[in-house]
């Protein structure tokens, strides 16, 4: 799997700034034409037409072997192509609401993030906030029926989460996934990977 992180800024540069359409959709368009300039920059050459699956996951209608999925937050595009289904996702630290935890999460999410220390809690809660969006994307889900069907588990050392071993419970596929989480210093964002 590849991944890449852009600036809205850069891309906005490259692109141009289609002004006639509302922000979100401009991201969108921005984030579409980085990924198929970048595809370009990689070798691949093929029709990019994008579809929309029926829950809303896009895929390539001509090239149904390069799996992608796109990200954004207001600052920064990342996406991610791989020959299996993926799912990524990208956020800035979220501050840790427990209503919203016990209304998306599964149980055990909440109880995970509920056993931390203060100062942990909102840096675990945008970490399984990105590994489960990464996973609804990468399965094609979606965040509406199964987001607190799953539950993602970092392991504890001692009083620290261990974000580099994560169990995942659930009906299938849930728990074949391959999850990683990282923290990327340069933008300050959190990022999660997912396939299947």
């Amino acid at each position: 799997m590849n991944y890449w992180i852009y600036s809205i800024e850069e891309c906005e540069k490259a692109f141009g700034i289609q002004t006639s359409l509302p922000r979100a959709k401009q991201i969108s368009m921005l984030a579409k034409q980085q990924l198929i300039f970048q595809l370009e920059q990689e070798g691949l050459s093929f029709d990019t037409t994008i579809a929309v699956g029926e829950k809303g996951k896009p895929f390539f209608l001509y090239n149904q072997g390069l799996h992608f999925s796109i990200s954004h937050t207001k600052d920064h595009i990342a996406f991610a192509i791989d020959t299996r289904s993926v799912g990524i996702d990208i956020e800035q630290q979220r501050p840790y609401k427990p209503a919203l935890v016990s209304r998306f999460f599964h149980s055990d999410e909440y109880a995970f993030i509920d056993s931390l220390l203060p100062e942990q809690q909102a840096e675990a809660f945008t970490r399984l906030w990105t590994l489960k969006e990464a996973a609804v994307k990468c399965t094609g889900t979606g965040i509406s029926g199964e987001f607190d069907q799953f539950a993602i588990l970092p392991a504890k050392v001692g009083q620290q989460p261990d974000y580099t071993k994560l169990t995942v419970q659930g009906k299938d596929p849930y728990p074949t996934l391959n999850l990683s989480s990282l923290y990327i210093e340069k933008y300050n964002l959190y990022l999660a990977l997912c396939t299947l």
